[in-house]
């Protein structure tokens, strides 16, 4: 039996998060249905698709779009948007916690003007995909960004913000490797690391999903990180400086396992007794393993469906307090990015067969 301090706060926990949940509910309920997903991926072309969306949530934020590159700039607007208003209403220490937590879009941003430089584009290509949430860094910071020469440069730019640290150690592993899988770890690490200090040793259900919800984004993100530097024959050691050391199921010691594994399959199979198992076997089981690159993008889908069956999961498991919250923050960025992919793939004129095959069973 529940202690009555506990109880009490359970009580105290639901009454914050009434008007909030209540939100996050009805907001959740303007997410695509199953029947509306399909026939997007069914119309005929991109127009096509667009006309299907006027009178969905994304009409608005849709309504100028005539291209993929306005599509995917305008969705991620609203994305932006989106998550500002649920920080907005989110109460005490969660919502400090999720303003950390979106820290992840602005390194989302770094990383794509960085990839832009890698891939030598010009200054315009570099700043065009970049999600407008600004915490710590300003419009100007990217700009400054964008205009640098080299990876090293640009991460100079950022030398009197947060992120100043976290760039400073991946450089030194980009510039012996090439890679710029040193500096998405670096920064998620220090992203990861800010969020759990601040939620330290709290109780509560709201301190409980949010763990949850986090520990199990890093440890599929460690799960593809692995995938992909196995399946490049990266050294084990290599591969585990690149992992982010915490998560919901997977502790240091299993991503150390997993990172001497010498093939995807030796890694699906390491995994299938865990709580990522299931889904990942089921898809390994059903693909052509000579694919590599068809293989891996569709173990990468399994787990971000598997992400959002978590998020849907979480007005289950907390009906009452922030699971639907989070779950809703879950399903939608997951229903954004699952979008932008569609419509590019209309416009590629991709039937809905093809686009089932890249995205996951619509």
């Amino acid at each position: 039996m529940a202690s009555l301090g506990a109880e009490i706060q359970r009580i105290v926990e639901n009454y914050r998060y009434a008007y909030p949940s209540a939100r996050a509910k009805a907001m959740k309920s303007l997410l695509l249905t199953k029947e509306q997903k399909k026939k997007i991926a069914e119309s005929k072309d991109l127009q096509a698709a667009l006309y299907l969306l006027r009178d969905t949530v994304y009409g608005p934020a849709l309504s100028d779009a005539k291209n993929t590159l306005a599509v995917e700039i305008a969705l991620k607007e609203d994305l932006a948007k989106t998550m500002n208003k649920i920080g907005s209403f989110l109460p005490g220490r969660a919502q400090s916690v999720f303003k950390l937590y979106l820290a992840r879009f602005e390194a989302e941003n770094i990383r794509s003007i960085l990839i832009g430089i890698q891939a030598g584009l010009p200054k315009e290509e570099r700043l065009k995909h970049l999600i407008p949430i600004h915490l710590d860094l300003k419009a100007d910071s990217y700009e400054k960004m964008a205009q640098s020469k080299t990876i090293g440069e640009a991460a100079s730019t950022l030398s009197e913000t947060i992120y100043q640290e976290p760039l400073a150690r991946g450089i030194a592993e980009y510039e012996k490797t090439g890679l710029l899988t040193p500096l998405d770890s670096a920064l998620s690490t220090m992203i990861y690391d800010r969020i759990f200090s601040r939620i330290g040793t709290a109780g509560g259900s709201d301190t409980t999903s949010l763990k949850k919800m986090i520990g199990i984004e890093i440890d599929i993100a460690n799960i593809k990180s692995i995938l992909r530097l196995i399946n490049a024959s990266t050294p084990p050691g290599d591969t585990l400086k690149y992992l982010i050391p915490r998560g919901y199921r997977l502790d240091l010691e299993k991503l150390e396992e997993l990172s001497k594994a010498a093939s995807v399959e030796e890694i699906v199979a390491k995994l299938k007794s865990s709580y990522y198992g299931a889904p990942l076997s089921s898809t390994y089981s059903k693909h052509d393993t000579s694919k590599k690159e068809v293989l891996l993008n569709a173990l990468e889908q399994t787990l971000d469906d598997f992400k959002a069956e978590v998020g849907r999961s979480f007005d289950r498991g907390f009906p009452l307090g922030i699971g639907p919250i989070l779950g809703y923050v879950i399903v939608k960025t997951a229903e954004v990015r699952n979008l932008v992919t569609v419509l590019k793939l209309k416009d590629e004129g991709f039937t809905s067969d093809e686009i089932e095959g890249v995205v996951g069973k619509i």
